[in-house]
């Protein structure tokens, strides 16, 4: 499946009466967002196996479910994607996002993450 163009607004102009007098719309059709002093990130979806209605994300790339642990995202959730690295193999899949996770960042096995490839979206972290 591959990924739509999104509108994204940028700025809006809202007259005394809540009507929108003017906006500055950008659309974009690769799936990547851009915060306008900021980086570039590549969009996911979270999924998760039948049965099961989360994803755990980590402190850093990790198989130790109970240290590392940072959180849990629900199926269809969406993610920013920063950058990739490898790590420890979750269903065959040794592919890490990091992504933007509670005002910093978290890591999640790209197995949970939809982006319509199953090669890195992003470049690897440094």
């Amino acid at each position: 499946m591959s990924k739509g163009s999104k509108a994204v607004i940028t700025a809006a102009v809202i007259t005394a009466a809540g009507g929108v007098l003017a906006a500055i719309i950008a659309t974009s059709g690769s799936g990547s967002t851009t915060s306008p002093s900021g980086p570039t990130y590549a969009n996911g979806t979270i999924q998760v196996p039948s049965g099961s209605g989360y994803a755990y994300v980590y402190s850093v790339p990790t198989s130790n479910l109970g240290i590392d642990q940072e959180g849990e995202l629900t199926a269809g959730a969406t993610v920013q994607i920063a950058c990739t690295e490898q790590g420890p193999a979750v269903y065959g899949d040794t592919l890490w996002d990091e992504i933007v996770y509670n005002a910093g960042t978290a890591y999640i096995s790209d197995y949970f993450v939809y982006t319509g490839t199953n090669q890195a979206t992003m470049p690897a972290c440094s």
